[in-house]
């Protein structure tokens, strides 16, 4: 079996962030008084947020009624605070997770479900699957 291509990954991983999006946006509702919504995504490097900018603006070109905002969180303490937030109701929509920290999430019940797209790598899907549920985050 051969590995995909890194560009191939790559290409994925924007379609499932998109969809990821699109789905926080709706599924969430965080309406603006000017009727946008805003989703946030929590990660915790730098330069992966500037590339993950440039294609959230590429996504709001599309969209233009969802306004995406990107939190860098030192990875010193990203995971205590996120914790915190998580349980506290106030994490961000979409955040970075390690698959072996889902189950501490998604046993909680503070997670939202998200249904899985034919077009999303299987080995990815099948990492955030728990009890055959396709995990995402609500804030």
């Amino acid at each position: 079996m051969s590995r995909p291509r890194v560009s191939t990954l790559a290409a994925a991983a924007v379609v499932l962030v998109a969809v990821l999006l699109a789905a926080a946006a709706v599924l969430l509702d965080h309406s603006t008084r000017s009727g946008r919504t805003v989703v946030s995504v929590r990660l915790w490097d730098e330069q992966v947020a500037a590339a993950y900018r440039e294609s959230f603006a590429a996504f709001t070109r599309s969209h233009p009624d969802i306004d995406v905002h990107v939190n860098v969180v030192s990875y010193a303490t990203y995971f205590d605070t996120l914790r915190t937030d998580v349980a506290g109701g106030g994490a961000d929509d979409i955040f970075w997770l390690s698959n072996a920290y889902l189950a501490g999430y998604a046993d909680t019940g503070r997670l939202l479900a998200i249904p899985a797209s034919a077009g999303w790598e299987p080995s990815v899907v099948e990492q955030f699957t728990r009890d055959g549920v396709l995990w995402g985050c609500r804030s």
